[in-house]
């Protein structure tokens, strides 16, 4: 098995909305040249995982993750923001802000 891009900080996104689980963290290396390290990523969605050893398999790629992986439940709402680079745990928090100060203006 090729492994294509390594991360950290690792989170695996479920999205029940979506019906998908997608991984998302910090890059290590990318043996394709497409990530920069230091950079997130928010893979495409995961067809097979390996949890245990932390592979995860998207239809072209192959993630291994270091550390701690966390799962997170993300609604459709918080996935948007997510994939353009929100921290999976800030996604919530903000839109809650978000709704918070709709709720307080009159």
């Amino acid at each position: 098995m090729r492994l294509d891009t390594m991360i950290y900080n690792a989170y695996i996104v479920s999205v029940p909305a979506l019906r998908i689980e997608v991984i998302y963290g910090t890059v290590i290396e990318d043996r394709k040249g497409r990530f920069i390290k230091g950079n997130y990523v928010c893979s495409s969605a995961i067809i097979s995982k390996n949890s245990d050893a932390k592979i995860f398999t998207t239809r072209n790629s192959v993630y291994a993750a270091y550390g701690k992986v966390k799962k997170i439940i993300a609604s459709v709402h918080e996935f948007k923001l997510i994939i353009k680079g929100m921290n999976p745990n800030d996604a919530a928090l903000f839109l809650a802000s978000v709704e918070s100060t709709k709720n307080t203006r009159h």
